[in-house]
């Protein structure tokens, strides 16, 4: 009987702890507070609409209450959020019916910003609905930033828009709170001042409650731009190879446990060759790549030729780069030892309350799957033609498509009727070359689409052998905007392999055209082909003979720059150190022999590099570069990098216009003397820097004047408004003290600032440095302002590659995994900008040679012109999502070629008389 009754007692025990312990989950679930309804659609006649919308009823849309309402597509409604209307930063919450069976889009604008005292830019968010009921949830942690106070004392404007092309319906607008953690819990969320912190979470920082770093270094936060308000943001030290740092967690409990969200990441957030992570000498987390895997989609090419969907995101990307670690922990302080790893967000809680934290961390992964879902990676958005085929497209297999100057390489193209063609139309001049787009669309999914041309053939007049023209495919990558994967036309390949059905497949031809190539249409057929089928394009490229060439020494001598070196790691990142110093030569090599022959004609070299203890010049490498700098036909003028070497002296702290400073920068330009001679590099400046900031502006012009004193050839960029800030003193000054000025144009007055440089002297170089090769920027706008060329800042974008998050158009070459190298269609755009600039100094000559000969030039003139009074009215910045510039649109730049080609032929004829 005693037994019995110590079962029963045993039973009602554990039923006890088990319905305190449900109560407790729930408690943790609900939250600690209640939610905000701020709009449930009910009483219709206060809303503040727009476009068409209802108020709608029945029990299938609506959630809260009897109504809900429905918005037409491009419809909106604002809604006021009070003041003080929920105690700590958590959801914007919204009930939505997809009345369609796909997915519809409804974008979230809130003007203002928690915790700021003055409004900020509207904030803006679209979110994905899918068809059925489902709960919108936005972290307003990303409205917030680092905010996790009460909501402002002011009120808060909330405007939702139906971008979609469906009705849906919303009701229940609210905002909810936190979930409130269990009892002694830290939620911990570490990166910059204003970072996103996921809604329960605190803003750490370097230093959060629960964590202390060595001291022994400095510790950074950084944004790497991933889209996760709980992972995106992280804290440790600058990243590098092998880059250690030790920390301590505290713990107040006798046992305790975290839990910690690290990435593994090394330069500009490319994936680590190794990582490891200890907590007490206990290894806790470890990785390591081969060569192979680091140059595969398991390293460096991360991303490349994957889904890109949520669920790829959540279960194949994320788990590469983050990594979750559950720690038992001591009381007091626990050692934790960091090789190649950041900490982005932590939970310390008490053992005893494992079970209710790991619902809370369930919950949290749910809310992120949620989000990845809504907000992320909602959708793909491929580019489709909706035209149907004709009878002769349907019996070829393909739509060919010529799409109008402004759409080239678009991600967003969409074919018209009128874009149909048979024939594509260019014009050219002899010396120059012509660059022409056109799309084709399979009837069929084809396994391989390609496209070929041979010689281009004038009657009596002569051919443009195929050897100077090249037909490339552009392969796209993925671009992430808004919730929707795009598919960017971008890199350079010679064919389209397993192409669904109506894909657009975009395709470039360049034909270079000899310098004596006679007067007359040259014509020619591309073959465009699948396995199976076949359709042809006739080409009729119109060629103009240019007379005059002779006696033009100097026009054409322009630069092409790199500020880059073209270093392996720029692509390789951490992988670099594990790849032999030959072989590293071997691809430095390959790269700039591949810039030289697309164009560029001034490749950076790496300068005298300090030690960092002794500030002595290491000899051992500083001829290094020569070994693979390419031997030039027409060189630009070479930039030998001192930069790197006033970086370590300044870090000394030895001050600008001491001795020691005069004699270092005199030992620096002195070897760079040693190694230009070395060489035989004729024309050269030494590159001091860039003032990126104002505060850098007086830093770098004290490089400058300490090279100009020890007889250097001193060059640095800077923005054009840096300049225009200067007093007419500080200017004329530094001026004189630069043998290179390289100006980012960010004001109109940069023309005004080249032709004050060069005033005087002519050997002196000014050149537009750009970030982005645009086809505007780097073709006649830098003509019409007066500049010697361009430079651009590197060869590959800082960010890994292949991550749709940080898509960069700045990567002039792609890597493979065979470790060869792709051209990208920004390395295509440089070259169609040297054809501008090339034309337009030509023109220019031409003007000149026949007004000698009093042969009227008004036409050639009058465009000349033009181009220089537009230029200077507009600032060429660069629109990313388009891959160019929207000053001049490329429409506009099509009528000045062919303006100028046909004016400059006719003066040509009158000079051949």
């Amino acid at each position: 009987m005693k037994t019995l009754n110590d079962f029963v007692g045993k039973v009602i025990l554990l039923l006890f702890m088990s319905i305190s312990l449900q109560s407790l989950m729930i408690s943790h679930v609900r939250g600690q507070q209640r939610e905000i309804l701020i709009e449930g659609f009910e009483a219709s006649g206060a809303l503040q609409t727009s476009g068409k919308v209802e108020v709608v009823k029945g029990a299938d849309v609506a959630t809260e209450g009897t109504h809900a309402l429905k918005m037409e597509p491009d419809s909106r409604v604002r809604i006021s959020i009070p003041p003080k209307a929920i105690k700590s930063v958590g959801w914007l919450k919204i009930d939505t019916f997809g009345v369609h069976p796909v997915i519809a889009w409804l974008e979230i604008n809130l003007s203002g910003s928690p915790g700021k005292t003055k409004p900020s830019h509207p904030f803006r968010k679209v979110g994905y609905i899918k068809p059925g009921k489902d709960t919108l949830a936005l972290p307003l942690g990303l409205v917030a930033k680092e905010y996790t106070g009460p909501w402002p004392d002011r009120p808060y404007r909330l405007e939702l828009r139906n971008t979609s092309h469906e009705p849906i319906v919303i009701d229940n607008v609210r905002l909810a709170p936190p979930l409130a953690p269990p009892k002694g819990v830290v939620l911990l969320d570490f990166g910059p001042s204003n970072q996103a912190v996921w809604p329960g979470f605190e803003p750490a920082g370097t230093m959060g409650k629960g964590i202390t770093w060595s001291g022994n270094h400095r510790i950074y936060c950084y944004s790497s731009g991933y889209p996760d308000p709980l992972q995106g943001d992280i804290a440790g030290r600058a990243l590098g190879y092998k880059q250690r740092e030790n920390a301590f967690i505290q713990s107040q409990a006798d046992k305790a446990i975290a839990w910690i969200w690290m990435t593994h990441y090394s330069y500009g957030f490319s994936p680590a060759v190794e990582y490891e992570a200890k907590v007490n000498n206990r290894v806790m987390l470890r990785g390591k790549l081969s060569p192979a895997q680091m140059l595969s989609n398991q390293g460096l090419l991360l991303g490349k030729d994957q889904p890109w969907t949520a669920d790829w995101l959540e279960k194949s990307f994320i788990p590469k780069i983050v990594s979750t670690v559950e720690v038992n922990l001591k009381k007091g302080n626990n050692a934790l030892e960091l090789m190649n790893c950041q900490i982005a967000a932590m939970i310390i809680s008490p053992a005893k309350h494992k079970r209710a934290t790991l619902n809370y961390i369930r919950n949290i992964k749910q809310d992120l799957s949620r989000y990845y879902r809504q907000f992320v990676l909602a959708d793909q958005s491929r580019p489709h033609c909706d035209l149907s085929p004709n009878e002769d497209e349907t019996k070829s297999g393909f739509i060919v498509l010529s799409p109008p100057r402004n759409e080239w390489f678009s991600r967003t193209y969409k074919p018209a009727p009128e874009h149909r063609t048979k024939q594509i139309d260019a014009i050219a001049a002899s010396g120059s070359a012509a660059t022409i787009a056109f799309a084709v669309v399979p009837c069929k999914k084809a396994r391989l689409i390609r496209a070929y041309i041979n010689n281009l053939v004038a009657p009596s007049k002569g051919i443009i052998p195929r050897g100077n023209i090249k037909i490339y495919s552009l392969n796209t990558m993925p671009v992430v905007r808004d919730g929707l994967v795009y598919y960017q036309p971008y890199i350079l390949g010679q064919d389209f392999r397993d192409v669904p059905a109506g894909e657009i497949c975009w395709f470039a031809l360049r034909i270079i055209v000899p310098q004596r190539t006679r007067t007359g249409d040259y014509r020619g057929k591309i073959n465009i082909s699948t396995v199976t089928r076949s359709a042809q394009l006739s080409v009729n490229l119109r060629v103009v003979h240019l007379e005059g060439e002779k006696g033009r020494k100097g026009i054409t001598e322009r630069v092409v720059g790199l500020i880059s070196t073209g270093n392996c790691r720029e692509v390789y990142h951490s992988l670099s150190y594990l790849i032999p110093q030959m072989q590293r030569y071997r691809i430095r090599q390959n790269i700039l022999t591949y810039l030289v022959n697309a164009g560029i004609n001034a490749p950076a070299l790496a300068g005298p590099a300090l030690e960092w203890r002794k500030l002595k010049i290491i000899r051992s490498s500083l001829f290094d570069g020569l070994q693979v700098y390419p031997r030039l036909k027409n060189p630009g003028k070479t930039l030998i990098r001192l930069d790197y070497a006033f970086e370590v002296l300044e870090g000394r702290e030895i001050s600008a216009g001491t001795s020691r400073y005069r004699n270092i920068a005199w030992d620096l330009v002195k070897a760079s003397q040693e190694l230009v001679h070395r060489g035989r590099i004729k024309d050269y400046a030494l590159y001091c820097g860039n003032p990126y900031r104002r505060e850098r502006i007086q830093r770098i012009i004290s490089r400058v004047e300490a090279v100009h004193r020890a007889n250097g050839k001193a060059a640095m960029g800077i923005y054009a408004s840096y300049i225009n800030s200067m007093s007419a003193a500080e200017r004329t000054k530094l001026f004189a003290s630069l043998d290179t000025l390289l100006c980012l144009p960010n004001h109109r007055s940069i023309a005004t600032i080249a032709s004050r440089f060069k005033k005087g002297h002519a050997n002196k170089t000014f050149a537009v440095l750009l970030s982005y090769p645009d086809v505007y920027s780097a073709g006649f706008y830098s003509w019409a302002i007066g500049a010697d060329g361009v430079y651009l800042e590197r060869i590959f974008a800082y960010y890994p590659l292949f991550n749709a998050f940080r898509f960069s158009p700045m990567s002039l070459l792609l890597p493979d995994q065979s470790g060869r190298f792709m051209p990208t269609l920004s390395l295509l755009n440089l070259q169609r900008a040297i054809d501008d600039y090339d034309l337009a100094r030509r023109c220019e000559h031409l003007v000149n040679i026949a007004k000698q000969h009093n042969i009227d030039t008004t036409e050639l003139q009058k465009i000349l012109d033009e181009i220089r009074i537009i230029t200077g009215k507009t600032v060429p910045g660069f629109v990313a999502d388009k891959l160019r510039s929207d000053a001049v649109l490329p429409s506009q730049l099509e009528k000045w070629r062919e303006s100028m080609i046909k004016a400059a032929g006719e003066i040509s004829k009158k000079l051949s008389k």
